[in-house]
């Protein structure tokens, strides 16, 4: 199995002493970063469509063998919530040429869809239609709605994975992937952002990832605060 461990972005100030030396340079963070793992998602895309500078540099600057999974822009699925026009076609197209730039070290593309959004098999399917084939799309449904057959057929249809997703919301734990490629978030099981997972849940999540048959591991911890993160993963890779 190909395994990448990381953690849901890397530029978080309250890293600072816990995992990033006091003195470093923010511009020094991902080198420093990418001296521990060995990939890392990109949440910052989430928020804002990336420049070319940034993604080159990004490209640059990290080991011949990372790898960045790149978080979906959220203007496509949490503002126009998949409701394709001129518009939407456009900034799909930019987003993903964009990201085209990390060339063999772009990972999955993760499209993370709102919780108040329901289950919509037509727009999900116009929207998998219009993604480039050049990447592998992973999908993190946060609304319960979604984790039905007819959802999991349109992504496996088009080679689409399913994201697992670790969380203390209702919703449901689906341990399986519809490819050969698993890909996790880990978020906090006591709370958001927040939770210190024990060596034993860590061993526990590695056994049932085994039993999915995946030759390829995507995992990213979320749980960001007091750098939970840095210690959950630097552990999670010891076990494979």
């Amino acid at each position: 199995m190909r395994i990448y461990i990381g953690c849901s972005g890397y530029y978080y100030n309250h890293w600072k002493t816990l995992f990033y030396p006091e003195k470093l340079p923010k511009n020094k963070w991902l080198i420093f970063y990418s001296e521990h793992f060995n990939t890392v998602e990109l949440n910052n895309t989430f928020y804002r469509m990336p420049d070319e500078k940034s993604v080159r540099n990004w490209y640059t600057i990290t080991p011949p063998d990372f790898k960045f999974a790149v978080k979906g822009y959220r203007f496509l699925t949490h503002q126009k919530k998949l409701n394709v026009d001129s518009i939407f076609l456009e900034t799909l197209t930019r987003f993903e040429q964009i990201a085209s730039l990390l060339k063999e070290k772009t990972g999955p593309i993760l499209w993370q869809f709102p919780a108040n959004f329901n289950a919509d098999l037509k727009k999900l399917d116009t929207f998998c239609s219009h993604l480039s084939t050049s990447f592998r799309h992973v999908f993190e449904f946060r609304n319960f709605t979604w984790y039905v057959p007819e959802v999991y057929e349109i992504l496996q249809k088009r080679n689409h994975d399913l994201c697992i997703v670790s969380g203390p919301s209702s919703v449901p734990r689906v341990i399986s992937t519809l490819t050969h490629v698993a890909y996790i978030r880990f978020h906090g099981e006591g709370s958001w952002y927040n939770h210190n997972y024990s060596n034993e849940s860590l061993i526990n999540w590695k056994n049932q990832i085994n039993l999915t048959g995946a030759d390829t591991l995507y995992a990213y911890f979320n749980n960001d605060m007091n750098a939970f993160a840095i210690s959950n993963a630097k552990y999670f890779s010891t076990l494979f």
